[in-house]
């Protein structure tokens, strides 16, 4: 019950935000290329919104805007009050950065300019660690191929091996995308689904070709005419015996 009534609050909130006019307009330029996009700043000012209503509940993430522009609240303390806030609600890192650049783009949309060297000095952004990420050895990925015995997941996962793209790119190829002339095989990549929204074109090995054509070849077989099942007699009273429809089927054939 808890969990429906915290989605519940959630929707109405957003619902809240987005009526207001200057983030809708904000929400519409930010979200013209991507509805991700426009979901993500949506996120983030969501979560403005419920630190202005802690903070400042005399203000909303509209109305805040003037006294900031005219200095009646103090932007840099503003902000490093949102990044402790959102600290505190145990959000991860990564989260917490992107929250913050869409704050500072929603600001800055609205004339009001931050001083980096201001910002560097007194507000403390989250900080992200990155380890080194080691890659997979020539083994793991052979381990893998071994193990798929699925005739669709092979080739696809060899063109991702050989070619590089994008999860999702790999899944939107088409057959007529696909050009088998060419040495090596040529794949292009739509820019719907590319995530630089450019098209591009990419290569695979002639391992991942021949895979590929397989995989075409068995999924346009001739299957030959359709056969239905012929039920024999046998089977069929015994199966009226279990359901006990013997009477009924006397009836009917009397």
């Amino acid at each position: 019950m808890g969990t429906v009534t915290a989605i519940t609050t959630a929707s109405s909130n957003r619902r809240q935000i987005e009526a207001l006019s200057k983030v809708d307009v904000f929400l519409d330029t930010k979200g013209r290329e991507s509805k991700n996009i426009r979901n993500s700043y949506h996120t983030a000012l969501g979560h403005l919104s419920k630190f202005i209503s802690t903070k400042y509940s005399k203000y909303d993430v509209e109305t805040i805007v003037k006294p900031l522009i005219s200095n009646e609240i103090d932007l840099y303390k503003f902000l490093d009050g949102f990044v402790s806030f959102e600290s505190k609600r145990g959000l991860a890192v990564k989260t917490r950065i992107i929250h913050l650049g869409a704050v500072k783009s929603f600001l800055a949309y609205h004339d009001i300019d931050i001083i980096p060297s201001k910002f560097k000095n007194r507000v403390t952004p989250p900080r992200l660690y990155r380890e080194d990420e080691e890659a997979q050895s020539v083994e793991d990925i052979r381990k893998i191929f071994l193990a798929c015995n699925k005739r669709r997941l092979k080739p696809y996962l060899m063109s991702l091996k050989s070619s590089g793209p994008r999860a999702v790119e790999g899944l939107s190829i088409i057959l007529k995308e696909v050009d088998f002339s060419t040495s090596p095989v040529k794949i292009h990549i739509r820019k719907q689904y590319s995530k630089t929204k450019v098209a591009r074109d990419s290569f695979i090995t002639d391992e991942a070709a021949e895979c590929l054509k397989q995989w075409i070849e068995w999924k346009y077989r001739d299957r030959g005419k359709y056969r239905p099942r012929m039920v024999r007699a046998q089977t069929f009273e015994l199966k009226a015996r279990r359901f006990d429809l013997c009477g009924k089927v006397e009836y009917a054939r009397a």
